[in-house]
């Protein structure tokens, strides 16, 4: 049994409801209904589908904002330059901070085609396919 105190705010009332069984697998009225294999794996194959196609958008979604992470990430490096390089590394805590940043941009330099391509390529095999 649940007990509910209160009434839903309106955010509550307007968000999209969490995708269900069909309405026949839950309700039924004076008996229990006897399903075949055969409607069982109909109804979790829906369910299925819907969580496979949901990983799906997220991956897609998450290639594209690693291309364009790397993208925004080159062009920053390319625009600011370096500004490391006129520092006085006399003082010492200013050497490790240009060492660290140079040490940062090169990696990132080394690493962006990789991670551009395996962006594209991960977006390309999680599109949608018709």
């Amino acid at each position: 049994a649940m007990l509910v105190i209160g009434w839903p705010t309106r955010q509550q009332q307007q968000r999209k409801k969490p995708a269900r069984f069909a309405r026949n697998y839950i309700v039924a009225e004076n008996q229990y209904p006897t399903f075949t294999g055969a409607q069982h794996r109909q109804a979790l194959e829906g369910r299925a589908a819907r969580r496979r196609e949901t990983v799906r958008l997220l991956l897609h979604g998450l290639w594209l904002a690693v291309c364009l992470g790397v993208l925004a990430g080159l062009l920053l490096i390319g625009r600011l330059g370096s500004p490391y390089l006129g520092w006085d590394y006399a003082d010492p805590e200013t050497a490790v901070l240009g060492v660290a940043l140079h040490a940062g941009e090169w990696l990132f330099v080394r690493l962006a085609p990789v991670l551009l391509l395996g962006g594209a390529a991960g977006a390309w095999a999680t599109r949608r396919r018709r």
